[in-house]
C-alpha cells in the first residue's frame, strides 16, 4: 500500500479520501443501493426531474467503475435519511434546523467507514435547498446553481474521491459558480482517480454492512486518533509529496501544537465580517484543553473543550464545548467534507453558532482564528487554504490569512459589540 501511494506522479492533481491511519477509503465490490429523496418540489424542480439529474450524475462516474460496483436506485420519502441508518440517501436539505444542512455549503457528503480497512459502510449527500437556489436546465440560468453539476461533484466524494485542487476543469475541483455545468462530464483527472481507487486498491476482508451499522456499538470513546509517528509517516507519503490533505478528517488529542486538524476542501459561501458576527451566538477566545470523539446518535462526533480566556461583550464561562461531526471511534469513522477540527493545545478565537446538537463554528473554517504571539503581540490567523469561497456568482480560492490584533479589532471589534454573544 505504501509503495503504491508513494510512486504516484506529481503531475496528477487528484486525491483520494483516507482514514486517519492512511488507508484509502472505498466501497467493497458489489451492490450499492441509493435512495433518492427529492420528494419536496423546490425552485420549480419536480421530484422526477431531480431524480433524473441524480441518476445522470451517478452515470457520469458509473462508466469508470466497470464491474466493481452495481449501483441501483430507490425513490421516495426517506425522511431525514442521514446518519447511520443503513441507507445511502441523496436528498434535498429543506429545513434550516436540520443539523446536516450547513448554511454556507452548497452540498455536503457524509461518509461512514470502517477504520481498519477503509470500507465505506454508508454515504449520504445533502443538497442545500435552504440557502441556495437551483436549476437543471442548461443554458436557462442567471443566478442559480446547476443541480446535476453539484451532484456529480458530491457523487465523486460518495465514491471516495477527494478534491483536485490543481485541475480547475475537473469534476472534483472544489469550486462551482452559478450556472456552471462543466462538472457534469468527468475530466481525465477524475477518470484517473476513480480508476486508481477501484482498480489498484483492494479491500482486505470486507465486512457486513448490517453488522457494522446495526451492531453493538455503545456511545463513548477516548478520541486518541493514532500515534504521532504514524501521522508523520503518512503525511510524508501523501501523493506527490504535496503540502495538501487527502480529505482526512483528523485532529489528535496527543498533538500538543497550535493549529487545526486537516479537512477536505469545500465550496463555501464567503461571509463578510459583519455576517460572521451576526451569525455568531458566541464569540470566544481560549485554548483547546481536551478533545474526545464519541458516538452521538451512532455517529462519530468530535467534542473540543475550550478553556475560555475571554468572550465578546459578556461574562464568560470557564469552559465551552465545540461539537463537530466527524472523527474515528470504536472502529467507525465519519468524514464530513469541509470540516476543520480543532487541535489540542491551540489557542483560538472562535465565532460559534448554536445548533440543537451544540456549538459549531460559523462558516466552517471562516469562523476559526488561530492565535499566536510574535514579539509579545497577538497575531490572528485564519487558514482557508483548500476551501473555495463563493459570493454573487464569483469564486476565489481560500488562503492563509494573518493579521495583527490591532487589524483584527479594526475589522471586527465594532461589529462584535453588536453581536448576539451572551
Amino acid at each position: 500500500m505504501l509503495m503504491i501511494l508513494g510512486i504516484q506522479s506529481t503531475a496528477e492533481a487528484w486525491e483520494i479520501k483516507s482514514t486517519n491511519s492512511g488507508t484509502p477509503i472505498r466501497w467493497a465490490d458489489g451492490a450499492v443501493a441509493i435512495d433518492l429523496d427529492f420528494s419536496a418540489e423546490l425552485y420549480g424542480i419536480h421530484s422526477a426531474d431531480a431524480e433524473r439529474e441524480a441518476r445522470a450524475a451517478f452515470a457520469s462516474w458509473g462508466t469508470m467503475l466497470g464491474s466493481h460496483l452495481a449501483i441501483s436506485f430507490e425513490t421516495g420519502d426517506a425522511g431525514l435519511g442521514t446518519g447511520r441508518d443503513g441507507l445511502n440517501v441523496v436528498r434535498w436539505g429543506t429545513d434550516a434546523d436540520d443539523e446536516f444542512v450547513d448554511p454556507v455549503a452548497l452540498g455536503t457528503t457524509y461518509l461512514t467507514y470502517k477504520t481498519s480497512t477503509g470500507q465505506i459502510l454508508e454515504a449520504d449527500i445533502v443538497i442545500n435547498g435552504v440557502n441556495y437556489e437551483w436549476t437543471m436546465v442548461e443554458g436557462e440560468c442567471s443566478d442559480r446553481y446547476d443541480l446535476q453539476n453539484i451532484l456529480a461533484h458530491e457523487t465523486g466524494h460518495l465514491l471516495g474521491i477527494a478534491h483536485s485542487v490543481d485541475h480547475n476543469e475537473s469534476t472534483m475541483y472544489p469550486s462551482a459558480g452559478m450556472c456552471e455545468t462543466k462538472k457534469r462530464a468527468l475530466a481525465t483527472d477524475d477518470q484517473e482517480a476513480i480508476t486508481f481507487l477501484y482498480d489498484s486498491i483492494v479491500l482486505e476482508a470486507p465486512g457486513s454492512l448490517t453488522d457494522e451499522i446495526l451492531g453493538c456499538q455503545t456511545a463513548g470513546g477516548t478520541g486518541l486518533w493514532g500515534a504521532i509517528a504514524l501521522l508523520l509517516v503518512f503525511a510524508g507519503l501523501r501523493r506527490g509529496l504535496r503540502k495538501r490533505h487527502w480529505g482526512i478528517a483528523s485532529a489528535s488529542a496527543v498533538l500538543l501544537v497550535a493549529g487545526l486538524g486537516s479537512a477536505e476542501a469545500s465550496t463555501l459561501l464567503q461571509l463578510e465580517p459583519s455576517e460572521l458576527v451576526d451569525r455568531a451566538d458566541v464569540i470566544v477566545q481560549g485554548t483547546v484543553v481536551r478533545q474526545e470523539v464519541v458516538l452521538r446518535n451512532d455517529q462519530p462526533t468530535t467534542i473540543s473543550t475550550i478553556a475560555v480566556a475571554g468572550c465578546a461583550n459578556a461574562p464568560c464561562p470557564a469552559t465551552i464545548a465545540v461539537h463537530q461531526l466527524g472523527g474515528e471511534v470504536g472502529g467507525i469513522g465519519l468524514i464530513v467534507s469541509g470540516v476543520h477540527h480543532l487541535a489540542v493545545g491551540g489557542e483560538v478565537l472562535l465565532f460559534l453558532r448554536s445548533t440543537k446538537v451544540g456549538l459549531r463554528p460559523v462558516g466552517r473554517a471562516q469562523g476559526i482564528f488561530q492565535v499566536s504571539r510574535v514579539d509579545g503581540s497577538e497575531v490572528l490567523t485564519r487558514d482557508l487554504r483548500g476551501s473555495v469561497l463563493t459570493r454573487s456568482g464569483k469564486s476565489r480560492e481560500g488562503a492563509r490569512e494573518s493579521m495583527s490584533r490591532v487589524q483584527f479589532d479594526r475589522i471586527y471589534a465594532p461589529k462584535i459589540l453588536k453581536s448576539k454573544a451572551p
